[in-house]
């Protein structure tokens, strides 16, 4: 199924257009992205598309309520609770 509205945070023409920076979706205070994301829900998009916090990939963050009649299934690839569970992915 292919997601036609994304609200893609790793493009920084987008990031410049909504005046948000980089550095404002990794802080520790979550209200930014918070507020980004019930904003991105309300305005119907289907996920948002954002570098993860640990710096080591992407991370796709999907609104299942916005997909209307399409089926989403998941799997559970990997649970990540530290740093460390990220192992070699992480460099020193």
């Amino acid at each position: 199924m292919p997601l036609n509205r994304v609200l893609d945070l790793t493009n920084k023409t987008v990031l410049n257009t909504l005046s948000i920076q980089p550095a404002d979706l990794v802080r520790k205070d979550y209200q930014i992205t918070n507020e980004i994301g019930e904003a991105a829900y309300e305005q119907g998009f289907q996920a948002i598309l954002a570098g993860s916090a640990t710096g080591v990939a992407e991370v796709l963050a999907v609104f299942p309520e916005n997909l209307g009649e399409s089926i989403f299934e998941t799997d559970l690839i990997d649970i990540w609770r530290s740093p460390s569970d990220l192992g070699p992915l992480i460099s020193t």
